[in-house]
């Protein structure tokens, strides 16, 4: 692209006595003004126009009305007839005369509901105070529970009847003399034994009797001699209490 070339300034004015020349302004455009859009009131011409129609159509009714009475009245002074009231009150007032009886009725049947509420209220405090008061019943005595008898508590031993028997107490006692004596009388070694166990046996559970009758055994047998069975014999005795 070729570069502009830019405009050979003009030749200087010999003539104009050193003055440069003054270059040409450019002229300043002033802005215009925006014109504002005019708003145009409504036109009152329909309303001003119906306003006398419906003001004189308002004043002849006045009019018939005011002159219909006259007339009335001036037929009513002739004929000597009350005036007539127009049907527009009569159904006012029979409209009112209905709403006052349907009042009252309401009225009325309110005040019923509420002097038989206050007639039941004195009738139930009066029986309230006329009605005997109960004496207060004695509280129900404890029955005494009867004791269940567990699982083998029920006792089926019966002790037995008061007898003559050798005395428990003295277990030991018997035991250590019997040995003595047995070995004083010279009683065989091997009767020993089967003598002091058997003859305690028997005469504690059973009767000093039974006792006495297994050392009459033993002479029998010829384990022992009278004179040993007579001092064993005594020798029960000793230890025999009643039980």
């Amino acid at each position: 692209m070729q570069r502009r070339r830019k405009p050979k300034a003009a030749p200087a004015n010999v003539f104009s006595g050193g003055q440069k020349p003054k270059k040409a302004k450019k002229p300043v455009h002033a802005p215009v003004p925006l014109k504002k859009p005019q708003i145009s009131p409504p036109s009152p011409a329909s309303h001003t126009q119906k306003k006398p129609a419906k003001a004189v159509s308002e004043s002849e009714k006045e009019d018939a009305s005011i002159e219909a009475e006259k007339i009335e009245v001036v037929e009513s002074q002739i004929l000597g007839v009350p005036r007539r009231k127009s049907a527009g009150l009569k159904s006012e007032e029979s409209s009112l005369e209905s709403e006052e009886p349907e009042k009252t009725e309401d009225e009325s049947a309110i005040d019923i509901e509420v002097q038989e509420a206050l007639a039941r209220a004195k009738e139930r405090s009066e029986a309230a105070k006329t009605a005997p008061r109960r004496a207060p019943s004695p509280p129900a005595s404890a029955k005494p529970k009867k004791k269940k008898g567990g699982r083998g508590r029920n006792k089926t031993y019966q002790p037995a009847a008061r007898e003559k028997r050798l005395d428990r107490a003295r277990h030991m006692e018997y035991k250590y003399e019997m040995k003595g004596l047995l070995q004083e009388i010279s009683v065989a070694e091997e009767h020993r034994s089967s003598i002091i166990g058997s003859v305690w046996a028997k005469g504690e559970r059973q009767t000093a009797d039974e006792a006495k009758a297994f050392v009459a055994s033993k002479v029998s047998e010829g384990a022992i001699d009278d004179d040993q069975a007579a001092r064993l014999i005594g020798l029960i005795d000793n230890y025999t209490v009643r039980r």
